[in-house]
């Protein structure tokens, strides 16, 4: 027989199992952080009618429509269950709940579409996701990858500054096209505070930072950061980001800067 060490698994001694480190993430406050701190209200009041107000107000109007059957029951509890369980983390993020999409479907589907269907609700359907589509499809987050292919050259010209994201997606790294022998330059704050970006301008002397346009006046109004920040190197529009909602159109977009180490007199 073959030794152990030829099997092509091995044991190094620490058993994994994923879904109990997620659990164990996720009920962690500093953990989430991170990513941002939403009520535990937002799933059931905000994200689940942004998800599916239509189907939530058929449901309402035309409740006679849900058979009382198991499998109505069982389509609720599919949708009440989860999104009750996902409310327990801080961090609630409207994609968490797509799987209670089919669910909510299935059980709307006669107030839409059954022959005692509310008048209009089926278009008002197709308007609301017509909508989404433009809003979660092109507008959220939509800067992110045209501006990175603009900072490409400048970073790569520039191999002494770090590359700062703050409340951005996880940016693709790999359109930064940067050498595997240059060290880790890019750092992510994802949804952090303004103080874990002081933090991260702390460690750098010069850093290009790209974060939404609409971020530019919390920045502004913290001196550490003021006071080494250029204007803006590039803009990209059509950019929406929830955790710094743009308060005019030119805020709906996606900046670019650049920011260097002021030395205290």
């Amino acid at each position: 027989m073959s030794s152990t060490s030829s099997w092509p698994l091995s044991w190094h001694g620490r058993l994994v199992v994923a879904p109990w480190n997620n659990l164990l993430y996720n009920l962690s406050a500093e953990n989430l952080a991170k990513h941002g701190l939403h009520p535990r209200f937002l799933h059931f009041l905000v994200n689940l009618p942004l998800l599916a107000a239509p189907l939530l107000l058929a449901l309402a109007l035309a409740p006679s429509t849900v058979p009382r059957t198991p499998r109505s029951l069982a389509l609720a509890l599919a949708v009440l269950v989860p999104t009750a369980a996902l409310s327990i983390a801080p961090h609630q993020e409207y994609r968490f709940l797509l799987p209670t999409l089919v669910p909510l479907v299935l059980l709307a589907h006669d107030a839409l579409l059954g022959p005692r269907a509310v008048p209009h609700l089926a278009r008002l359907w197709l308007l609301f996701n017509a909508v989404l589509i433009v809003l979660f499809g092109f507008l959220h987050q939509g800067g992110l990858v045209p501006a990175m292919v603009a900072l490409q050259p400048q970073v790569r010209q520039d191999t002494s500054s770090s590359v700062i994201f703050y409340h951005t997606y996880s940016p693709p790294r790999y359109l930064l096209l940067l050498s595997r022998s240059w060290p880790d330059r890019v750092v992510d704050l994802q949804g952090g505070s303004l103080t874990s970006l002081e933090s991260a301008l702390g460690n750098v002397s010069s850093a290009w930072l790209v974060t939404p346009t609409s971020s530019e006046r919390h920045l502004r109004a913290l001196p550490f950061i003021a006071e080494g920040l250029s204007a803006a190197v590039e803009h990209r529009w059509l950019h929406l980001s929830f955790e710094t909602p743009p308060t005019s159109w030119s805020e709906l977009g996606l900046s670019i800067y650049k920011w260097s180490h002021i030395p205290t007199q």
